[in-house]
C-alpha cells in the first residue's frame, strides 16, 4: 500500500530500533527515546516525518548512515515543525548524508552530522538559546545550514551557514575552520577561527583568536586580546577595538580606527606589518609614524589612550592570506598502517587518539616518549608596564596545534614569566618549548588543547602507559581570565581552570598525523 507508514512513539524497542529503507516511511506521532543502552540505527534512503512537535531523545547512541545518493530525509507532515534531535552522550552518534528541515529546535549536545542539509525557517539548527545543556557541543562537517547555531565546545568544519533570523549566532569554546558565514550577526567568545569566512554581518569577537579569516562588509566589534594575523577585512566598519595583537593582514577600504582601551592598562597596541589601503599608506609614508594619523585615534589624540604600533607597514596587500578555502588544508592522503591506543607511533611514542579517520592531514594524536620537563605557561603583553591578555585558543581536540603557534606567535622569543610588572622573561615557556622541540626525526609537536590532554590522561595515564608524573600538565587552552589556564592533574584527571600561567607545571608534546 503506498500510503503505509510505520508509526512510532514513546521509547522505542526490539524492531523500532532499526528503521528500514523496506519499512519507511516512519510517522513520528510522539516524543522518542532511545535508552541509554540501546543503538539507534537508521538505514540509507529512509524517510522519517514528525506529525507534531515532537522530538527524538538519544540517551544511547544513533547511527543515521545514508549516502549522497540514498539520504535520509527528517522532516515535517506538510511543513509541520519538529523539536530536534538530542544526543546527550558524547559516544560517537552520527547524522551522515540526511536532510534535516522543518526544525524549529535545533541538534543539541553531541550528534555529530556530516555531509547534510540542515534546515530552520523559524528558529535553531544546531542548538538553542538558554543553559549551556541545550547547546550543540558535536562536530559538524561539510553541511548546508540554514537557520542559527548556538555551539558550545563544538567544531565547525567547512560548512556553509546561513541565518535571515532576527537574532544571530553565539560561538562559545568552539572551533570554525573552513567556514563560509553569514546572517545579521554572530557573537564570538573564548573561540578559535582559522580559514572561516564572514560576510555582510556584526561580527562581535571576545578573548577570541582568528588567523586566515575573511570579514567583508562587517560592522567589527573586536575586545578583550586576541590574535587576529594573516586576515583580510574589506568595507569593515570598526566599533570596540581592543584585540592583543592584529598584524599580517589586509585592511582594504575600513572605517577609522579608534582604540578603545586606556594607556594605564595597556601601554601600546601591537598593529605592525599590515596592509592598511593605498590611501592610508600614502599618508604615513607622507608624515611618518610618529604623527597623530586620520585613521587612528590613539595616544595622539588622547594621551590617556593605548597607543598603536604601525611599524613594518606594507604598501602592497598580502596574497593568500585570508579564507583559501580548500587549498589551506594539507592533501588527505591516508596512511598505509592503522593504530590502536597504546601502540607506538612513526615518532616513537604512544598512540592516544584516534578520531576513526583520515582527514585536515591527520587521525591519529601520539604523546612524545618522555616528558620536556616543568615550565611556566606565560604571559603576553604589549610592553613591560601593559596588563596581561588572551591570545584567544580553544579547548577542543584538534585545537591544539593552533593554539600553540598562535600562543608563540604573540608571547613570541620570551614570554612574560610573571603577573606582577617586573619585566622577567624566558624562552623557557610551554607553547614554545613544544614548538621548538624534535624527537624521532620529526619537528611539527605542540602543545596539547585541554581536551586532547584529557584524551592522554584518559588512554594512557590510566592504563599505567606513558611514564607520566604524578602532577599537574599544561595544555594550550588559555582560562577564562587573562592570568589563567588550563592544566590537569595527572594524579586524579581533575581540569583545573584558572591556574596562574605563571605555575611550573609538566609539559608532554604530542603530534597529529
Amino acid at each position: 500500500l503506498t500510503d503505509q507508514k510505520r508509526e512510532v512513539k514513546g521509547v522505542l524497542t526490539g524492531e523500532d530500533l532499526h528503521w528500514t529503507e523496506a519499512m519507511s516511511p516512519y510517522l513520528v506521532t510522539g516524543n522518542l527515546l532511545v535508552q541509554d543502552t540501546d543503538t539507534l540505527t537508521i538505514d540509507a534512503g529512509v524517510d522519517v516525518q514528525f506529525a507534531g512537535d515532537y522530538y527524538l531523545q538519544v540517551e544511547g547512541l544513533l547511527k543515521a548512515i545514508g549516502t549522497e545518493s540514498k539520504k535520509i530525509s527528517f522532516y515535517g507532515v506538510d511543513g509541520q515543525t519538529w523539536s530536534g534531535i538530542n544526543c546527550t552522550k558524547n559516544n560517537g552518534s552520527r547524522i551522515s548524508y540526511a536532510s534535516i528541515v522543518d526544525l524549529v529546535k535545533g541538534l543539541q549536545n553531541f550528534a555529530n552530522v556530516d555531509n547534510s542539509l540542515i534546515e530552520s525557517d523559524t528558529g535553531f539548527v544546531l542548538g538553542m538559546d538558554g543553559s549551556v545543556a541545550n547547546r550543540y557541543k558535536g562536530v559538524a562537517q561539510k553541511n548546508d545550514i540554514i537557520g542559527r547555531v548556538i555551539l558550545y565546545e563544538a567544531m565547525l568544519y567547512e560548512n556553509d551557514i546561513f541565518s535571515n533570523i532576527m537574532d544571530g549566532h553565539y560561538i562559545d569554546s568552539s572551533f570554525l575552520s573552513g567556514n563560509i558565514i553569514g546572517g545579521n550577526s554572530i557573537d564570538i567568545r573564548y573561540s578559535l577561527c582559522e580559514n572561516t569566512q564572514f560576510t555582510n554581518m556584526a561580527v562581535s569577537s571576545y578573548m577570541t583568536g582568528m588567523r586566515n579569516c575573511t570579514l567583508q562588509n562587517c560592522s567589527v566589534d573586536i575586545t578583550s586580546g586576541g590574535l587576529y594575523t594573516q586576515s583580510v577585512f574589506t568595507d569593515c566598519t570598526f566599533y570596540n577595538f581592543s584585540p592583543a595583537i592584529l598584524h599580517r593582514s589586509n585592511l582594504i577600504n575600513c572605517s577609522n580606527i579608534t582604540i578603545s582601551t586606556a594607556r594605564s592598562s595597556i601601554e601600546e597596541i601591537d598593529l605592525r606589518e599590515n596592509f592598511w589601503g593605498y590611501d592610508k599608506t600614502r599618508e604615513i609614508n607622507e608624515n611618518g609614524l610618529n604623527y597623530n594619523l586620520s585613521f587612528i585615534s590613539d595616544w595622539y589624540d588622547d594621551f590617556n589612550k593605548t597607543k598603536a604600533i604601525l611599524t613594518g607597514y606594507k604598501a602592497e596587500p598580502y596574497e593568500n592570506i585570508g579564507y583559501l578555502g580548500d587549498s589551506y588544508y594539507p592533501g588527505n592522503t591516508e596512511p598505509g598502517i592503522e593504530y590502536a591506543i597504546g601502540d607506538t607511533g612513526p615518532a616513537g611514542g604512544l598512540v592516544f587518539y584516534d578520531k576513526g579517520y583520515y582527514s585536515y592531514g591527520w587521525r591519529y594524536l601520539e604523546a612524545a616518549p618522555s616528558d620536556l620537563g616543568a615550565y611556566v605557561f606565560g604571559y603576553y603583553r604589549a610592553t613591560d608596564n601593559s596588563d596581561y591578555l588572551s591570545t584567544g585558543t580553544g579547548l577542543g581536540i584538534g585545537f591544539g596545534r593552533v593554539n600553540t603557534e598562535m600562543l608563540v606567535q604573540s608571547m613570541g622569543a620570551e614570554a612574560y614569566k610573571n603577573r606582577n610588572k617586573d619585566g622577567v622573561r624566558t624562552a623557557d615557556y610551554a607553547a614554545k618549548k613544544c614548538l621548538d622541540y624534535e624527537a624521532g626525526g620529526y619537528d611539527d609537536w605542540f602543545l596539547p588543547s585541554k581536551d586532547e590532554l584529557n584524551q592522554m590522561y584518559l588512554n594512557l595515564q590510566e592504563q599505567e602507559l606513558g611514564g607520566f608524573s604524578g602532577s599537574d600538565y599544561w595544555s594550550s587552552s588559555e582560562g577564562y581570565g587573562y592570568y589563567a589556564a588550563w592544566a590537569q592533574g595527572f594524579y586524579n584527571g581533575d581540569h583545573h581552570n584558572g591556574v596562574p600561567r605563571s605555575n611550573v607545571d609538566r609539559v608532554r608534546p604530542v603530534r597529529a598525523f
